[in-house]
Formats: structure tokens, sequence, C-alpha cells
């Protein structure tokens, strides 16, 4: 055979294996708002992946999305909804890394009026992804997801399990809020403990065990959580599992700190006296209790409210905490009292009592998660 005619067959067929680049655009809308991302696909992940939002018909955003942190595989949605109190919605982008079973990302950007720009939070899912559930009845949408931190922590990627989480978006910031709604951790438990009765894997075993006892922290049963599993787990491995497990659990913030926060469910809220006492134009984003005070957090675009209750004296208290404001504070003759965010990797909210400059409490008022 002619070595040309044989070299012009071997490229025509080698044509046919290559996948041709494709153009892809998706887009979505609610209001005035505009979102359009654009790719180009390739064999694995994407080329190429820009995102516009535009309002009235103006660009305010046109990004190349890096990809240096992580592949865009797949694109999994985008939505233009509203996600918070502030009426202006924001923009999620959904996308998919690749691999067998990992990972979900969502960018989350949101309107910025003074800047006239868009700011990103990036809420990375692992290997569990998320749902929009509106739990509390407000018709703003909270995230109903997993804790993929139990991913391959005890046993196998198949034979973990997950506790539940719940996030709320407010003001840029991602919240966790899984402990105000204790009949939803209860049912999760019950389910757990369930797939722990049905396995004949120590593996199965350990990961339902494990995420079990997160619930039970959850819920304040610690004790007899403990209980349960250490009379359920017999293997030959107990004892350092058992470590492990509390190890673990106090890394990923399950067993608390003194003074750290307890919520409950808003419906409760009642119990501490502030129900329904939010400033105008706000509302109420949680309420919990510290080992000194009942509260309530009210948000809204003026800012947001610390409405405090002593469990010792039963006097209330209401501190605004604004952004950029040095002050955020409220004094009552000689005592002051003050809201100061840290700025590190979690922004959580602290209460802070003062006399005559000296500090006499520090307690937290709300855990923040950063997008870090």
């Amino acid at each position: 055979m002619n070595k040309l005619f044989l070299l012009a067959i071997i490229a025509i067929g080698s044509m046919g294996f290559a996948t041709p680049v494709v153009a892809e655009t998706k887009t979505a809308e609610s209001g005035n708002v505009r979102a359009e991302f654009s790719y180009q696909s390739q064999d694995f992940c994407l080329e190429n992946p820009q995102l516009q939002i535009s309002r009235d018909g103006e660009n305010v955003l046109n990004k190349s999305l890096s990809t240096d942190d992580f592949l865009i595989c797949r694109l999994t949605d985008l939505q233009v909804r509203n996600l918070d109190i502030n009426p202006k919605p924001e923009v999620i982008l959904d996308t998919y890394t690749g691999g067998a079973h990992c990972c979900w990302v969502s960018m989350i950007y949101r309107y910025d009026a003074a800047q006239d720009a868009y700011t990103l939070t990036e809420q990375f899912w692992g290997n569990v992804g998320y749902e929009f559930k509106d739990l509390n009845q407000d018709n703003i949408p909270e995230f109903w997801t997993r804790d993929d931190s139990f991913a391959y922590a005890f046993t196998s990627y198949a034979g973990s399990s997950y506790p539940l989480k719940i996030w709320q978006y407010r003001n840029g910031k991602m919240f966790d809020v899984t402990r105000s709604y204790p009949q939803l951790i209860y049912n999760d438990a019950y389910q757990l403990w369930q797939r722990y009765t049905e396995t004949d894997y120590p593996g199965v075993a350990r990961g339902a065990l494990a995420a079990y006892l997160a619930d039970k922290y959850m819920l304040g049963q610690s004790e007899d959580g403990w209980q349960r599993v250490r009379q359920a787990y017999q293997v030959n491995d107990r004892e350092s599992f058992f470590n492990d497990l509390r190890k673990f659990l106090q890394q990923t913030g399950y067993i608390r700190n003194p003074g750290e926060t307890a919520y409950y469910r808003l419906a409760d809220l009642e119990k501490t006296g502030l129900y329904n006492q939010c400033p105008q134009e706000t509302s109420l984003r949680t309420a919990g209790e510290t080992n000194n005070y009942r509260f309530a957090i009210c948000a809204g675009e003026s800012g947001q409210y610390y409405l405090g209750q002593s469990k010792r004296t039963g006097d209330s208290i209401t501190v605004k905490y604004k952004q950029d404001d040095p002050e955020n504070s409220f004094r009552r003759g000689d005592t002051v009292y003050r809201l100061q965010m840290d700025e590190g990797d979690s922004a959580n909210l602290y209460l802070e009592v003062y006399q005559n400059n000296q500090r006499l409490l520090r307690e937290m008022a709300q855990q923040v998660y950063s997008s870090i």
C-alpha cells in the first residue's frame, strides 16, 4: 500500500476520536438580575468558564473564573434567587470538580450597592452537595446538607455516614444553624442508629455510630449517646475508636468549648421573653443562650442587633452591630455591653461586658463561617 495513502487513512481515522470543542451557555434571571455562564466543553473539564451578571440590562460583573483552586468539570446549576432578608437576589453557581464522588462547590455572588459590584462567597460541600428547603417557613431557603468531614474519617467512603447540617446565608456569610432544628436532628440520629443495627460490617458500624454521636452532641444528649455507643460497639479496636472519635468531635466543633452558644428553634423564642421584639426593618435570624444570657439576633440592612436577657437578673439589653463601626456598644450605668466580631477564618460574634474599662465577660453570640 502506498505509504502516503496509509498516512492519510490514519490521519482521517484519528480525527474521529477527537472530541470537538463545544461552546455552551447557561442563563438564569429573576427580576432585574440576569446571570449568564458560558464555557467550552472538553473531554473532561470545562475550558474558559466565564460568568456575567447584569442588572437592569447593564453588566456589573464579567469574570473569567479561575480554576487554580479547583477544576470545574461540570455545571450543576445556575440560579438567581433571594437567600436572605436583603431583597436583592443572589446569584448561585453550582459546580462539580469531577472524580469518583467529589466535589461540589457553590459560588454565591451578592450585590454590594455601595460599590456597585458583586462579592463572592464560596461554599465547599465535598461529597454531599445540598438541597434548598424553607425549614422555618419564612420564604428564605436553608441549605440542607450533611457534614462531609466524616467522609473516610473512620472507615471507607462507602461505609461512611454523615450527620445532618443546615446552613443559612446571611449578609455574605454562611451560618451553621443545625442546632436550631432539634426534631430534624433527632430524626437523623434515629436513622443513623437504624443503619448501625442493620449492618454486620465493623466499618459501616463505626461510620454510623460516629455520625450518630455527633447528632447526640447537637441535641445536648452526649452522655446518653456515649453510653449507647459504648454498649453497642464491642469490636477489638473499640478503645482506639472511642479515643479517635472524641478527638474528632472536638476538632469538628461538636464538643463545644465552655461559654459557647447553644441554639434552639425560633419557635421556642417566646420562652425567652424576646419574641417579636426585633427593631423595625429587621427580622429574626437565630436565637439561643449562653451561660449568662438568653438572646435573639435580628438582622437587616441597617445592621445586626443582639437582644439579650440576663438569666440572672432578667435585665434586657439591645446592642447593635454594624460593619466597620468601632463602637457596637450599649451602656447601662458603668457597664458597657459590646459586640465584637473576629476577622479570622471563622468570624465569630461575641458579646463582651466591661466595667471601668475592664472586661468581665466574653461569650460567643453567634458562630459565623467564612468562605475559606
